[in-house]
């Protein structure tokens, strides 16, 4: 990994995502945002790893990243490729992100305090494939009333 440029790291980094080698995709991803802290793809990066470690059922690590997120890259953007339908800054996305974790350990009392946060985040939102904007707050109050409607049965 010595003298990669980010871009190629985080490729290498989503294929193993693609593998479904989470835990050396986070590495990877952790990798990145220490090695290259001030690159743009570094928040990415970041939520990327934490992403890995919410599909690994490894929520209270993935609130802790996401939390670096927010506190460390606070007005950071989403990463633009060819194939991006997410837009915003990267802190809406870990907002939302560390509701799910919350929703996975059943606090859901922690997922709505959490949903306050997200109120600040009117610009960051998803487009859907008939170019519908839903905003992460959107995303997340629709994720919580699932979750409460799936517990009531």
């Amino acid at each position: 990994m010595i003298n990669s440029h980010p871009h190629d790291l985080f490729v290498a980094a989503s294929r193993l995502v693609h593998e479904q080698l989470l835990f050396d995709a986070a590495q990877q991803f952790l990798y990145i945002k220490q090695t290259y802290p001030d690159d743009e793809l570094a928040d990415d990066a970041l939520f990327n790893a934490g992403l890995c470690h919410f599909h690994m059922n490894s929520f209270e690590t993935a609130i802790r990243i996401f939390r670096e997120i927010i506190e460390q890259y606070p007005e950071a953007t989403i990463y633009h490729d060819e194939g991006t339908n997410e837009f915003g800054r990267t802190a809406a996305k870990a907002h939302y992100s560390i509701i799910n974790c919350y929703l996975g350990l059943n606090q859901v009392n922690q997922a709505r305090t959490e949903l306050a946060a997200l109120k600040h985040y009117d610009d960051a939102y998803v487009l859907t494939g008939m170019n519908q904007k839903i905003s992460y707050l959107d995303l997340a109050q629709k994720a919580i009333e699932t979750f409460e409607q799936f517990n009531l049965n």
